[in-house]
């Protein structure tokens, strides 16, 4: 259950995992119109100045995004989980790493996000 989405009923009662691989989530809403669940994810450290971007994305059920073996793409392995080859640990999980929606400077460590459901802005920004 590290570094995933879980889904409890309010008595405690059957924990699932609805999503997994994403390293200290933040900032987690529903979108007003689709029900659909958005989060942004602050990613790992360790690889330099502008690696890994943070990112926010809708998250999917049963879909594996990456830490710690992969990032933003099954095309990014985590050079820190490869063996003496070269090779991923985990290159299952790395083929199935989803790609991130929106990506945002790495190490921006945005800590919140709501989508807005009020009125006061134009309408193309209701919802949003």
């Amino acid at each position: 259950s590290r570094a995933s989405v879980q889904v409890i009923n309010l008595d405690g009662s059957n924990n699932a995992t609805f999503a997994w691989g994403l390293r200290n989530r933040v900032g987690i809403d529903f979108h007003p119109k689709t029900g659909d669940l958005y989060v942004c994810v602050q990613e790992r450290d360790g690889l330099g100045d502008d690696l890994v971007p943070d990112y926010f994305t809708r998250i999917q059920q049963d879909e594996f995004y990456g830490w710690p073996f992969a990032y933003m793409s099954p095309k990014f392995i985590d050079p820190r989980r490869v063996f003496a080859n070269g090779t991923s640990q985990r290159p299952d999980l790395v083929q199935i790493t989803r790609t991130p929606d929106v990506l945002f400077q790495g190490h921006s460590a945005v800590l919140d996000m709501q989508f807005y459901r009020g009125n006061q802005c134009p309408s193309r920004y209701q919802n949003g």
